[in-house]
């Protein structure tokens, strides 16, 4: 949600509280994540303490580099990290964000506070972005999005499966083909497999209920509770075969730009032996990236 100047962003990660800290205050870590999709994050300098200042660098496909410095201005490890920033340049001066092509007169100054929760194997996180003129916010919200989804795969690495596909199509357009089970039964599966449903209770703590069959009539029996909704930006939720029957906790994210939607699927099993035997027996990367063709073509006839 957006309120005012204010941009509020929650994400929960599958992973401890330590491992979602050291991401944010680790140049190593941070080095893997900082940045759009696409973006790189090089030589990251961060000195960790009130008064200490940072330096960080987003290097895009095209070579160009910007940079965002800041001064902490609070910190409470594990979970609190406060932070004033401005645009930059290569040494940490400040610059004005029109003299690197950004249009009108903005400052640039933001803060940026992180709050991260422990929920023991989990971490729920807010990250609260003030100063940003209401003119780029939804450059700054799909920004963060896709640096977010990066966080969410460096912390999962070795257990996580990502596939991710962009759709020539508006956000409210795409939701609704992932959401209503109309849509659904019509396109999602890998090659090959129909879908059925049998219910589908689209809502926090609510289920989804619903058979694939292969194309020689094998039937799989599939179960997702949902556990978070942001409408439109992110689905998560649990699947297995039943309630009782979990196999991996999954993330669906919603990212539009200038009319065009990223969908990007992460699913993180229990441990690394789970998700290589998804990989390398069932071929399940290149499942959910027919599951998004799949989509693609159906939402193309949509349009």
């Amino acid at each position: 949600m957006t309120t005012g100047n204010e941009l509020v962003i929650t994400r929960t990660f599958e992973a401890a509280i330590g491992l979602v800290w050291d991401a944010w205050t680790k140049p190593e870590h941070l080095a893997r994540w900082w940045g759009p999709k696409h973006y790189s994050s090089p030589d990251p300098k961060i000195d960790l303490k009130v008064g200490g200042k940072l330096l960080l660098a987003m290097r895009g496909p095209d070579g160009k580099t910007h940079y965002t410095a800041g001064v902490f201005r609070e910190i409470a490890p594990p979970g609190k990290l406060v932070c004033d920033t401005h645009f930059a340049d290569a040494s940490g001066k400040k610059i004005r964000p029109a003299e690197i092509g950004f249009p009108g007169d903005w400052h640039g100054e933001t803060t940026i506070d992180v709050t991260l929760e422990d929920l023991g194997e989990r971490t729920r996180m807010i990250v609260r972005q003030t100063g940003v003129l209401p003119e780029f916010n939804d450059m700054s919200r799909a920004g963060w999005g896709t640096s977010l989804e990066k966080l969410a795969e460096v912390v999962t690495a070795d257990r996580g499966i990502v596939v991710n596909r962009t759709f020539d199509a508006p956000r409210k357009l795409v939701w609704e083909v992932f959401t209503k089970p109309e849509h659904m039964d019509k396109w999602w599966g890998p090659d090959g497999f129909t879908n059925k449903t049998q219910e589908m209770d689209f809502r926090e703590g609510g289920a989804w209920k619903y058979t694939m069959v292969a194309a020689d009539g094998t039937v799989f029996k599939n179960y997702t509770e949902y556990t978070e909704i942001v409408e439109p930006e992110l689905i998560s939720y649990k699947h297995g075969t039943g309630p009782e029957d979990i196999w991996f906790r999954g993330t669906i994210t919603f990212t539009e730009f200038m009319g065009k939607t990223t969908v990007n699927l992460h699913n993180v099993f229990p441990d690394k032996p789970s998700r290589d035997v998804v990989v390398e027996q069932y071929g399940a990367i290149e499942g959910g990236e027919q599951h998004l063709a799949k989509a693609a073509a159906y939402i193309a006839k949509m349009s």
